[in-house]
């Protein structure tokens, strides 16, 4: 199957019929999408909460830090179902907005959130445990079984707001007022 549209950057989110338990009401940030394949995480799926505070003793950063009354909070989600016990974190790269190819997806993520702290790194990020891949062309045909809608929102609505709204909140942006008037199928007239 060729793939005719690039999906990074954009959102996807699970049909309401979606069964698979991994998937039910997700809402996945696509971080590549290419040849050999597609990534994503779950942007929806809260697991844990740490303070700025935690994350340093964690680090055992010492020194200057960004946030000295330590009121930052930082989430953690359930970013998908493969590699689950490893941490990633997707960020915005502005500099490569324009080409499409935006997200980044870090493996390193003691580096980056010391940098976090010490204030080095100011953009916007996403903490996730695991993370969604499709092994090339398996996103589209799932698309075309109806079990993802995709949608074009902007980038930074990915990092506001509270997470477990987020399904709703973009099934509003592509029209579905009432998840429980789709169908699950579709045909030919």
């Amino acid at each position: 199957m060729d793939q005719k549209y690039n999906f990074t950057g954009k959102i996807l989110i699970a049909h309401p019929a979606m069964d698979d338990d991994n998937f039910i009401k997700s809402v996945i940030l696509i971080c590549a999408h290419e040849e050999d394949g597609t990534i994503g995480v779950v942007i929806n799926k809260p697991i844990a909460t740490f303070t700025h505070e935690d994350i340093c003793k964690q680090l055992k950063i010492n020194g200057k830090i960004k946030d000295p009354k330590k009121k930052n909070k930082y989430t953690i989600f359930n970013g998908g179902p493969v590699d689950g016990d490893k941490m990633f974190v997707a960020t915005i790269n502005s500099e490569k907005q324009e080409s499409g190819s935006c997200i980044d997806l870090y493996t390193n993520v003691p580096a980056f959130l010391k940098d976090v702290m010490m204030g080095i790194r100011k953009e916007k990020f996403l903490l996730c445990l695991g993370f969604c891949a499709w092994e090339y062309g398996q996103l589209e045909e799932e698309m075309q079984e109806n079990a993802w809608m995709v949608v074009d929102a902007p980038l930074d609505e990915v990092f506001v707001g509270d997470p477990t709204k987020k399904w709703d909140l973009m099934s509003q942006k592509i029209g579905i007022t009432d998840p429980c008037n789709i169908v699950s199928y579709s045909g030919n007239a």
